[in-house]
């Protein structure tokens, strides 16, 4: 099991934390969705970047596809966490956590450009006969 420290343990189980906008706003970047696989509901936040998280203080103000994506509790720790671990091991933690937060905001772009395609808005509200 990877290690995660006090003080992360402690953010991330804060109700500030649980409660906040920005968790939120994350959760629904997608409409819901897991930033992967958006056939999936996203259940967790991916942090990509914990640069502004204050864990001294348990406080956060991070940015929601700069430092947060929507991603499904499987995809996230049986698929993304094992994948950050193996290239932090292969290229350092910096290079690691930089590949897969480039590798993640490029699957949300994809996302919203196909759901925002005319075809896929027709077929999403049934105007489309399939």
């Amino acid at each position: 099991m990877k290690y995660l420290s006090n003080e992360y343990r402690q953010y991330i189980n804060s109700k500030g934390w649980k409660q906040s906008l920005r968790r939120k706003i994350a959760l629904n970047l997608l409409f819901g969705q897991d930033v992967i696989f958006p056939l999936l509901k996203a259940h967790d936040v991916e942090h990509l970047s914990y640069k502004r998280v204050d864990f001294k203080n348990c406080k956060g103000y991070e940015i929601p596809v700069l430092d947060l994506l929507p991603m499904n509790r499987f995809t996230h720790r049986k698929l993304i966490t094992p994948i950050k671990d193996v290239l932090r091991t292969i290229f350092g933690r910096k290079i690691g956590n930089a590949i897969t937060a480039t590798f993640l905001r490029c699957c949300l772009i994809f996302w919203y450009a196909i759901a925002l395609s005319p075809f896929f808005l027709l077929w999403r509200y049934s105007l489309l006969p399939m």
